[in-house]
């Protein structure tokens, strides 16, 4: 779009986002994103066996948050200082069994 000086809109999505522009003029956006499995949203009801339930991504932050939103569970930035800890206990104790 650059190289043929197409002006485009700044879009977020949580997805990819295609432009489109025919005869060197925008004519506007396709977004692809994975779809959430079925099999994800039973992970809430794992709540029952376990403390607490988490994503810990690198993916991008407003796509992770926007996945636990939906199958209701936690994201690393939302965690509260006992769950930090947790966690950092957890790490400690797979390193030190590595």
């Amino acid at each position: 779009m650059d190289e043929n000086n197409i002006k485009i809109p700044v879009e977020k999505s949580l997805g990819t986002i295609i432009y489109v522009a025919i005869d060197n003029k925008y004519e506007g956006y396709i977004v692809i994103s994975d779809r959430i499995k079925k099999s994800s949203y039973k992970l809430s009801t794992l709540k029952d066996e376990f403390k607490d339930i988490m994503i810990l991504s690198g993916d991008n932050e407003d796509v992770t948050s926007a996945i636990a939103k939906e199958v209701k569970i936690k994201t690393e930035d939302n965690l509260d200082k006992e769950d930090i800890e947790i966690l950092q206990d957890m790490i400690m104790i797979a390193v030190n069994d590595a």
